[in-house]
């Protein structure tokens, strides 16, 4: 990965932006911004130790940072982003919607 790379996602799921920023050994960076001014976050259950999800300021929006690793999962408001593996550079990302018609 070479800089910070931003994920396309309906506009009606939320987000102005979602950006993966970085991927270091096992370990994943993103930067959300929600349209909503409520937002919920969380790191779900059986997610590593490590795992943190926190709102982090304003910017068009709220913005919410999340580091993650191998096997966590993240949900901010209906969005779910699942590690499925990060290694060497690179990782396996999948995003999930609990929003209705999304």
């Amino acid at each position: 990965m070479d800089g910070p790379t931003e994920f396309g996602l309906d506009p009606e799921l939320g987000f102005a932006s979602v950006e993966l920023v970085s991927i270091e050994g096992d370990t994943v960076e993103f930067v959300l911004v929600s349209t909503s001014s409520e937002v919920a976050i969380a790191c779900e259950e059986g997610s590593s130790p490590d795992c943190t999800a926190s709102l982090t300021g304003y910017s068009d929006g709220p913005l919410i940072e999340t580091i993650s690793r191998s096997g966590d999962r993240v949900t901010v408001n209906d969005l779910g982003i699942v590690i499925v593996h990060a290694g060497d550079g690179a990782a396996v990302i999948r995003l999930e919607t609990s929003a209705p018609n999304a």
